[in-house]
């Protein structure tokens, strides 16, 4: 078997009562990413944050800063 591709996740909770909610969407990929050989090398998490915005969501910001960075560094 292949070696896995290492990958991270991103999860979002809006607010207190979906306090379940990250830990069933973290099981969803890690079931996703085990299933094509992914391995989630690093979780950004925002917990009570809207879907309505992107700008509001300070892990979601970093996952996309981190991707800016990993495209500028593969050139």
């Amino acid at each position: 078997m292949n070696e896995p591709i290492s990958a991270v996740g991103y999860v979002r909770c809006s607010t207190d009562q979906q306090e379940d909610s990250p830990e069933q969407q973290k099981k969803a990929i890690e079931a996703f990413a085990q299933k094509y050989n992914y391995s989630i090398e690093h979780w950004y998490i925002d917990f009570g944050k809207s879907g309505t915005t992107f700008e509001q969501r300070p892990e979601f910001q970093k996952l996309r800063r981190a991707v800016k960075l990993v495209r500028i560094l593969a050139r």
